[in-house]
């Protein structure tokens, strides 16, 4: 082999492995994130196992909802997402939901309308000890708070589109709670509470302990974790889905 074939040869090789490099850098760089860790999951409700008027745990702990009014289901963000009409549906979860030192909250909602102080979730008496997260009627943006007679933080996020899938997820690590929005850390704050300090009753998922009004839309993915997600983790879920069905 002359000194120009060599040249030739190391010219081509050294050019595979540049493009190589790039695509392994552009597949690194767009390539999903993968659920490749513990959820500690507590509840999981993926919408694709209803009897009659309960709602299936998937996540095998026995932890099945009552919906109440008329359950129905359409296509979701993955599989099937459960029919919130606005009038009469909703979730009501049992008291262990809330338990854990740490805590997560996620799900894909698709709202038709954000009728103020509708809910995505409300836990408690609604008075002195509760945790709620929905669409204020004062500031007019999503909104987390949770308060109790030792104290109480209040997050506001960004105002939400309606006939479009969005994810959602709150995290609470006894030092500070976290608001996501498509994955992305929109506000935070400190706190020493958790969920497990709300009043035990009055779970709800859709609707309020106060007299306002029902979530309209659908709702598919909720998961319900004692444990608070980093902001890679949450991402991983909303991109692949949670790992059961």
């Amino acid at each position: 082999m002359n000194s120009s074939s060599v040249t030739k040869v190391v010219g081509r090789v050294l050019v595979l492995i540049l493009t190589l490099a790039g695509c392994a850098s552009m597949e690194k760089k767009g390539a999903p994130l993968t659920v490749d860790f513990d959820l500690h999951a507590r509840a999981i409700y993926t919408m694709d196992h209803i009897e009659g008027d309960t709602l299936k745990d998937d996540s095998g702990n026995g932890l099945d909802a009552l919906i109440r009014g008329k359950p129905a289901t359409t296509e979701g963000k993955f599989g099937k997402a459960l029919v919130f009409d606005g009038t009469q549906t909703y979730i009501e979860l049992k008291p262990d939901v809330l338990e854990g030192k740490e805590w997560s909250f996620l799900a894909w909602v698709n709202a038709e309308a954000w009728p103020p102080w509708a809910r995505i979730f409300d836990f408690g008496d609604g008075a002195t000890a509760d945790m709620w997260f929905g669409f204020s009627g004062v500031e007019g943006v999503m909104r987390c708070d949770i308060f109790h007679p030792s104290g109480s933080v209040k997050l506001l996020g960004p105002a939400l589109p309606t006939g479009e899938w969005v994810h959602l997820a709150i995290t609470v690590n006894g030092r500070e709670m976290v608001m996501y929005i498509d994955g992305k850390r929109v506000a935070s704050g400190y706190t020493g509470l958790l969920p497990s300090h709300v009043e035990k009753k009055g779970l709800y998922i859709g609707a309020s302990n106060w007299p306002d009004p029902l979530f309209v839309g659908k709702m598919d993915e909720i998961l319900i974790a004692d444990a608070a997600y980093t902001d890679q983790q949450i991402k991983a879920i909303m991109q692949s889905g949670i790992p059961v069905r």
